[in-house]
């Protein structure tokens, strides 16, 4: 499809999906629990863990787009002030009202295992906490993914650099094998060795996002008929892959979720789809709140019924509504002026996401 104001509209379908999915998978971690606990509904939605393979893949794919239209190349401290305007902003907020709830004696039994401390407030606020493995649950264990991304924004440069210097074929062979070289050598000496939640696991799938923008961005796509099969079968053996706790699996998510973005990219957007795609355009403060709403929920809907089926349904119904009746307020009240601020900060080559 053709983009509408340097965006393609579908992309936010995807950012719909990918939200939706963690969120059924973090009903039934957070609201279902134990009873779940290797049924079929449960094998199921466990999977939605993967909606953040998408995003970073997303990710990768709306930071290069623009860049690599001018030549792989981006104004560094340009590019960095507007991502951390971008990020940041909502990423505090959101932060501040998690650390609350996991300090104040009322309510952080229901949120986090112990109280947190100021010095856990400090890893999460400098988008460090995936650095400190025994950190990343103690206010909001969903934003990891936003110290993933930092990491991954002040890598991006480099990335370029790479592109231009080594070939994306060479950069993609050398995310992949990082991947892989990463993801089987954990180490329980070793903190960090081995754990998905850090940048040498994470790189390929960003820079398949890349290698997605500039096949798109050159009109270069494969046959729908081809995409479609390579979504499904990507999607059985990656799927399979992690039900295995095999280490190439971030490597095999990466596959569905570029075909699933060549999907979006060439298909009109149906209506069908477009409460998806309004759901995708407030996807960042989505997922920014819904953990700690989900975990306050809990013990309420419990006392509704325990009985796994119900529980999951109220969970998410109710948790949807609750959810989405604080992320668009804060979308409007907070990451919308920070989507301004961050444009208005430099009007030159910096990318957008």
């Amino acid at each position: 499809m053709a983009e509408r104001g340097g965006r393609y509209p579908g992309v936010d379908i995807l950012r719909g999906v990918a939200a939706l999915a963690v969120f059924l998978c973090h009903v039934s971690a957070f609201v279902v629990v134990n009873p779940l606990l290797r049924s079929p509904l449960h094998q199921m939605v466990e999977m939605g863990a993967h909606g953040v393979d998408l995003f970073i893949v997303i990710s990768g794919f709306c930071l290069a787009l623009p860049a690599l239209r001018n030549g792989a190349q981006v104004q560094n401290v340009t590019f960095w002030k507007r991502r951390a305007a971008r990020l940041l902003p909502p990423y505090w907020v959101a932060l501040t009202g998690a650390f609350l709830l996991a300090v104040i004696p009322a309510t952080y039994p229901y949120v986090v295992g112990q109280q947190a401390s100021l010095g856990d407030f400090s890893l999460y606020a400098s988008t460090l906490q995936i650095l400190v493995p025994s950190a990343e649950g103690t206010i909001n264990g969903s934003l990891w993914s936003i110290s993933l991304e930092a990491h991954l924004y002040l890598c991006f440069p480099v990335l370029l650099l790479l592109w231009r210097r080594i070939g994306p074929v060479a950069l993609l062979v050398m995310a992949a094998s990082m991947a892989l070289l990463w993801s089987s050598t954990g180490s329980g000496s070793i903190p960090l060795l081995g754990s998905p939640h850090v940048l040498p696991a994470r790189l390929v799938q960003f820079v398949v996002g890349m290698w997605c923008a500039d096949l798109i961005g050159r009109g270069i796509r494969p046959r729908r008929s081809i995409l479609w099969a390579v979504l499904l079968v990507g999607l059985i053996v990656a799927g399979a892959a992690s039900s295995a706790d095999l280490s190439p699996a971030i490597v095999l998510w990466s596959v569905p979720c570029a075909a699933a973005l060549f999907l979006v990219t060439a298909t009109p957007t149906s209506r069908a789809m477009r409460a998806l795609g309004a759901l995708g355009g407030v996807s960042f403060s989505f997922y920014l709140v819904h953990q700690p709403i989900l975990l306050l929920l809990a013990n309420p809907l419990r006392r509704v019924t325990t009985d796994p089926i119900p529980l999951f349904v109220l969970g998410s119904v109710i948790g949807f509504v609750v959810v989405l009746a604080v992320a668009v307020p804060f979308f409007i009240g907070v990451e919308r002026p920070s989507h301004r601020f961050s444009r208005n900060l430099a009007r030159s080559v910096a990318p957008q996401g």
